[in-house]
């Protein structure tokens, strides 16, 4: 008798009008019987009430790594032993605890997130030793490892990641056992998304069909360049993190912030007892605004303003800490470190442009801003300038993991890549960058701007956006941020068929 084998779902609030009707769709498509990984029996209230129906599935309500952490862990377990338990599993799965678990989240691993030491702290995070960490993370792995043999999993489905002490033990399962992993990620490109296939937002399944993708034609090269168009912040986000910056606006979030977190304790909220406190949040919250100014004073630079003979390479900050840089790319993280190695590898007819992400400002210390502003040919960018203007005037971008250089890809220009991982890489004109031995070929990269370089980057930077536009899932009539009401039949059967026509015969025998 065949073991009956589950659809293991781990839903996310920013689509949570999705996996209710999904996972029923699915269930009837594959054979898989769906399970409900969540983290507190609050949100259990919320998916089995959802729509007033209730939910078909099971639910199994996730370990409480973050609680275990805060209450000390197990401290008669012997150090020797403990240590010997963690290097026999960081051998069998080839990682290290610290880099592969402990980096991506912001509260065990915020010790290790230099640039962001001004982000909020957390009773956790505070508490935190390398004993405790070190055991929080096989505690985590002990619990999926059970929940596996409970509920034998035959796909594993995230709303988006896959990393960090969170759930990096439970993607090691499903590659151990070889079985498929599939996450819903943005593509960098407008409200397009992609089914990755690992927790590193990189999908087999479309590198083939990039790699199947015919030569765009003239038109159609003209028709990307002129399409492009910024991911990031829309000039309403623009006019929003002003309004909050405002002191009666900071007054006010920080009254809120401070209320939610007493009734959460009174109620007995699991984020009130291990989120980040009231007082670190409301520092922070000052601080948005003290450095807002500061970069105003400082960071004046623009793009427009350098002169046509100066080459620019183009460094723009990311957040940290942030899913996309410590959970992306787990081997290279530190940004300072990257901008002063990128500042000394330049040749004397080249710039380096830096630019500080929005949502990052309130995060860095003054000192971090000090030493990139004293750096001889780094020029500091306001922060409002547009980074899609940038690009273009830019003659090389360097990134870790950020959209920047997708779109600078797309765009034809070379992109420098310093995180390991990354769909981007499957292009010719980026740059896989293994740290920072290999910094001598932007002297190289550089030079090589002939007209027909150009060109074949361009060609090669529209067949990525094509087969973005062509393969990927379109949520930009879905209302997908924020959305309350549960999908149309026919939204339903679009995002169900983006993800079966990823997997092995389109998921008609997962369960066999």
């Amino acid at each position: 008798m065949t073991q009956q084998k589950y659809l293991w779902i781990f839903p996310t609030l920013l689509h949570a009008w999705i996996w209710k009707d999904m996972s029923r769709d699915l269930a009837a498509k594959t054979g898989l019987r769906p399970l409900f990984i969540i983290t507190t029996e609050e949100d259990r209230k919320f998916w089995e009430n959802q729509f007033g129906e209730p939910l078909d599935a099971e639910v199994a309500v996730h370990f409480d790594y973050l609680g275990y952490a805060l209450d000390g862990g197990d401290s008669t377990e012997p150090p020797a032993a403990l240590a010997a338990r963690a290097v026999a599993y960081e051998k069998r799965h080839a990682i290290t605890l610290m880099r592969d678990m402990v980096l991506g989240c912001r509260h065990i691993g915020r010790g290790f997130v230099l640039g962001g030491q001004g982000h909020p702290t957390s009773h956790v995070s505070k508490g935190m030793t390398q004993r405790l960490a070190v055991q929080t993370c096989l505690a985590i792995a002990d619990d999926f490892e059970a929940l596996a043999v409970k509920y034998p999993p035959g796909l594993m489905l995230v709303g988006g990641g896959g990393g960090g002490v969170y759930m990096k033990s439970a993607c090691l399962i499903v590659r151990r056992e070889g079985l498929p992993f599939r996450s819903l990620v943005h593509s960098r490109f407008a409200n397009t998304y992609l089914w990755a296939d690992s927790e590193f937002e990189e999908s087999e399944w479309f590198r083939a069909l990039l790699g199947a993708q015919p030569t765009p034609s003239p038109d159609e090269v003209a028709r990307v360049m002129e399409t492009m168009a910024p991911t990031g912040l829309s000039v309403v986000g623009f006019a929003a993190m002003r309004q909050e910056a405002r002191w009666q606006s900071i007054a006010k979030r920080i009254t809120l912030a401070y209320l939610r977190y007493f009734y959460g304790r009174w109620r007995g909220y699991r984020k009130s007892r291990v989120g980040v406190t009231p007082g670190s949040n409301a520092r922070m919250m000052i601080r948005q605004r003290l450095d807002r100014k500061r970069l105003d004073r400082i960071a004046i630079a623009r793009i427009g303003d350098l002169p046509d003979h100066l080459k620019v390479v183009y460094f723009p900050l990311q957040t940290e800490p942030e899913q996309s840089l410590n959970v992306l790319s787990p081997e290279h993280t530190n940004q300072l470190a990257t901008a002063v190695e990128l500042a000394l590898s330049l040749p004397a007819d080249a710039v380096l442009a830096i630019k500080e992400h929005p949502y990052q400002i309130g995060r860095r210390t003054a000192h971090y801003y000090d030493t990139l502003k004293k750096i001889p040919n780094v020029v500091f960018l306001n922060t409002h300038e547009p980074s899609i203007d940038v690009i273009k005037r830019a003659d090389l971008v360097a990134v870790i993991t950020s959209s920047a250089g997708y779109e600078a890809a797309v765009l034809g220009k070379p992109v420098l890549h310093f995180g390991r991982h990354g769909q981007a890489l499957d292009l010719d004109h980026v740059y896989p960058m293994t740290g920072f031995a290999n910094m001598g070929r932007i002297t190289e990269i550089l030079a090589d701007d002939s007209e027909e370089a150009t060109e074949k980057r361009r060609r090669d930077g529209a067949r990525y956006y094509l087969t973005v536009e062509k393969h990927g899932l379109d949520m930009s009539s879905f209302r997908a941020h924020g959305r309350k009401d549960r999908p149309t039949p026919a939204e339903l059967a679009e995002i169900s068929a983006s993800l079966l026509k990823t997997l092995p015969n389109d998921g008609t025998k997962l369960c066999a």
